[in-house]
C-alpha cells in the first residue's frame, strides 16, 4: 500500500516554478496538469522519485531557453530555486525563439558564456551572491568569471596592447562575399531574386553558418559579432570593389542585415535603443535606460527587429538592415559621397561596442585571476 503522508517536495523549490516558470514555456501550459503532476509527486515516495527527474529536466530546459532569449527574470526564478542548474548539461536540442539557431548539449553557463550575454552573466553572479554563503558564492562567481575569461581571451598586438582580433577565416570570407556581389547584375531587377551565384552565396551565408538545419555545439558556431565586426571594416575598405550602388545596397542588406538578425536577444536591444546613444552612453558611465519598444526588440517605429520565421523573406536581412540610431531602414541612404562615410561611422560604433565588452573581459579575467593567486597563497 502507498504511503500517502507527503515525504518531500519534488524539488525543493518554491510553487511558482511549477505554477508559472515552467507553464510559460509551453511543456507544462495547463495548469491543471502541473498542479496534478505536483501533487501527485507529493503523495508518496516512488511516485516522487519518478517525477523529479523529468521535472528537473524540464527546469532545465526552461532555464537554457530563458538564457538563450534574454528572460532574465525567469532565469533568476530559476536560478534562486535551484542554481546548481547552472552549469548542468541540457542533452537535448534548443532553438531560439528570436534567432531560430539551434544549438545541442548547452548548459546555461555555456550558452551566456559562449555568446557574451554579459548582463546574463551579471545576473548569474547576483544569483550565487543571494542563494550561497559567502565562501561558497566566491567560488561560484570563480567559476563563472574563468568560463568566461576562458572563452574570451585577451589577444595582444606586436606593441603588447590588448585588441580586437578579427580571424583571418572571418576576413577571407567577408572579401569572397564583397567580390560575389561586386558580380551581382541584378537579372531580375533591383528588388527581384539575384542571380545564381549570389543566391548560393548567400544560401551557404544563412544554411551552413548562420542557421544550419541541424543543431550544432556552441564551440563549433562563429562569433557573430566578430563576424559582423569584419562586415563592417570589409564593406569600407573594399567599397571600391562594388561596381554601383545598388549593389553596395544589396550586400549591406542581404549580407550585414542578415548576420544582425541573428544577434542576441541582448544585443538586439541595443539596436533597437540605437547602438550610437547607447555606446555614447557606456563611454560616459552613463545608466542604460530602455523604451519599451527596445525591450520588446521592435525599432523606434515599431518595425521588428527579428524576422516572423526561420526562412522569412521580410524584415532585416531581406527588405533592410539595423542602423545605429534605432531605426530600420534602406541601405541606399548610404548612396554617393556619404556612403563611405556612413559605413565608417556604423563600424567604428561597432568597434566601440565591442571594445566596452572586450574591456568587461579583460575586468572580469582580472578578477579570476586574482582570485586564483589568493587560492595558490593560500595553499603555501
Amino acid at each position: 500500500m502507498l504511503n500517502r503522508e507527503i515525504t518531500e517536495l519534488i524539488t525543493d523549490t518554491p510553487n511558482e516554478i511549477f505554477t508559472n516558470v515552467i507553464p510559460a514555456t509551453g511543456d507544462f501550459s495547463n495548469r491543471d496538469t502541473t498542479f496534478a503532476i505536483k501533487a501527485l509527486s507529493e503523495t508518496c515516495n516512488p511516485l516522487n522519485e519518478f517525477f523529479k527527474k523529468p521535472l528537473k529536466n524540464r527546469m532545465l530546459l526552461t532555464l537554457c531557453q530563458a538564457v538563450l532569449d534574454d528572460h532574465r527574470e525567469q532565469a533568476r526564478t530559476i536560478l534562486i530555486a535551484n542554481l546548481n542548474l547552472m552549469d548542468a548539461l541540457l542533452n537535448e536540442t534548443i532553438e531560439s525563439k528570436f534567432t531560430f539557431q539551434r544549438f545541442r548539449s548547452v548548459s546555461p553557463l555555456e550558452i551566456a558564456v559562449q555568446r557574451g550575454q554579459i548582463k546574463m552573466i551579471e545576473l548569474m553572479i547576483e544569483c550565487c551572491e543571494q542563494s550561497l554563503s559567502a565562501e561558497e558564492a566566491k567560488l561560484a562567481k570563480d567559476k563563472i568569471l574563468s568560463a568566461w575569461s576562458k572563452a574570451h581571451p585577451a589577444q595582444k598586438n606586436a606593441q603588447g596592447e590588448e585588441e580586437i582580433v578579427i580571424p583571418e577565416e572571418y576576413t577571407s570570407y567577408v572579401l569572397s562575399l564583397i567580390n560575389v556581389f561586386a558580380r551581382e547584375t541584378f537579372p531580375n531587377g533591383v528588388d527581384g531574386e539575384l542571380s545564381e551565384d549570389t543566391g548560393s552565396a548567400l544560401s551557404f551565408l544563412f544554411n551552413n553558418m548562420l542557421l544550419p538545419e541541424s543543431a550544432v555545439k556552441l564551440d563549433d558556431y562563429l562569433d557573430v559579432e566578430l563576424f559582423l565586426l569584419a562586415l563592417y571594416k570589409g564593406y569600407v575598405a573594399h567599397i571600391n570593389t562594388f561596381q554601383n550602388w545598388d549593389q553596395r545596397d544589396a550586400f549591406c542588406i542581404r549580407v550585414i542585415g542578415l548576420v544582425q538578425s541573428v544577434l542576441s536577444p541582448e544585443t538586439a536591444k541595443i539596436f533597437c535603443e540605437g547602438l550610437d546613444a547607447v555606446v555614447t552612453a557606456l563611454r560616459n558611465g552613463e545608466e542604460i535606460k530602455f523604451s519599451e519598444n527596445a525591450l520588446k526588440h521592435l525599432f523606434k517605429d515599431g518595425t521588428s527587429f527579428y524576422r516572423s520565421s526561420r526562412g522569412s523573406q521580410e524584415g532585416l536581412g531581406s527588405k533592410f538592415l539595423s542602423g545605429i540610431y534605432g531605426a530600420a531602414g534602406a541601405a541606399r541612404v548610404w548612396a554617393g559621397p556619404r556612403a563611405r562615410v556612413a559605413g565608417a561611422r556604423g563600424g567604428a560604433v561597432w568597434i566601440s561596442y565591442v571594445e566596452q565588452k572586450l574591456q568587461t573581459c579583460r575586468t572580469y579575467a582580472a578578477q579570476a585571476e586574482e582570485s586564483v593567486s589568493v587560492v595558490r597563497n593560500v595553499l603555501r
